[in-house]
């Protein structure tokens, strides 16, 4: 069976008159059968929602560089021009729940007409008014919201149910595949967890989910799969339990590190340094300024695609043999 999702070498600049800021740099991953959900993890600032905007042509007007191709279902949706992407890919095959989603509902619409609105304005679909209106209150239903909610303006709601309503939105086409950006960040604990009951739902219905955070522990509730992102490129990606259990990058190991466990006497550690600036960044591997054990090579060769002893990819000198293995401290000395 062919993966539902496959990008491969994609890019997204933006122009900055100090040069180019290189949010996404040749990003390739997949996503593979139906009902299986990948997290894209980082810091904030890594390039985790230029991905997402990259794959559905959300572009600003300031892009110098957008490249690569998107492969959904085996179609290559990057090739279509704009127009029959609009028409036919962007929110009814892959849907986008954005970050800050609760800011995008329409102040003055109620629920029920801001839901039923673009499918409507849709010239491609064929339904009639009552079936729209039955399916549009089944999804605000499947979605755990009150019946009274279709009524209701954006004002009238908490963070949880203006969520709800949102990802309601996003599966008015029936989409294959759902990218989530930071989409629990705004709600309080308990309403994050009935979200992420909710999508693990979704999921065993057989929709598939990009799941965009900075936080791995949240992302390891849900993901099969896990992208760790660092300054525009993946640093390492492979299945939770390799990525959890035996991460094979140093940054991965520090995003770990940092979080607190419950039955953990150690302190959560912090990652020094800073992100690089997108328009600055080293040479050679790009978390090499802040890595805990930095080889000669690092800051001369940029790392390529190897395997890391339990399985995964991962981008790191640390994990090929044939390059000098030498720390870079004790070349300084």
């Amino acid at each position: 069976m062919a993966s539902v999702l496959q990008v491969r070498d994609l890019y997204l600049h933006y122009a900055d008159p100090a040069g180019a800021v290189k949010a996404v740099d040749g990003v390739s991953f997949e996503l593979g059968e139906p009902g299986t959900a990948l997290g894209f993890v980082g810091e904030s600032g890594c390039g985790k929602s230029s991905a997402a905007n990259a794959m559905l042509r959300i572009l600003p007007g300031n892009t110098s560089r957008h490249e690569g191709e998107v492969w959904l279902d085996g179609v290559c949706v990057s090739a279509l021009d704009a127009e029959e992407f609009r028409r036919t890919v962007r929110w009814r095959r892959m849907a986008l729940v954005p970050q800050g989603a609760q800011n995008s509902l329409n102040p003055v619409m109620r629920v029920g007409k801001w839901l039923t609105e673009p499918v409507r304005q849709s010239r491609s679909a064929n339904i009639a008014p009552d079936a729209l209106e039955r399916q549009a209150r089944g999804l605000l239903e499947r979605v755990g919201l009150p019946s009274g909610a279709w009524n209701l303006y954006p004002h009238e709601l908490s963070g949880g149910m203006k969520q709800r309503v949102m990802i309601a939105g996003s599966l008015i086409f029936s989409p294959r595949l759902l990218i989530m950006d930071e989409p629990t960040s705004a709600l309080d604990v308990s309403v994050q967890a009935q979200i992420m009951n909710l999508l693990k739902d979704l999921k065993a219905e057989g929709l598939s989910i990009l799941f965009i955070t900075h936080d791995i522990a949240l992302a390891s509730d849900i993901c099969d799969r896990l992208a760790v992102v660092y300054a525009g490129r993946i640093a390492e990606i492979g299945s939770s339990e390799q990525i959890l259990g035996q991460p094979a990058h140093p940054y991965t190991r520090r995003l770990l590190g940092s979080i607190p466990r419950l039955h953990d006497e150690a302190l959560p550690e912090f990652i020094p340094g800073a992100p690089p600036d997108l328009r600055r960044l080293p040479s050679g591997c790009r978390f090499h300024p802040r890595c805990d054990v930095p080889l000669t090579v690092c800051p001369e060769q940029v790392p390529v695609r190897l395997k890391a002893e339990a399985g995964q990819d991962v981008w790191c000198w640390l994990h090929d043999g044939t390059v000098n293995q030498v720390p870079l401290e004790i070349q300084d000395e």
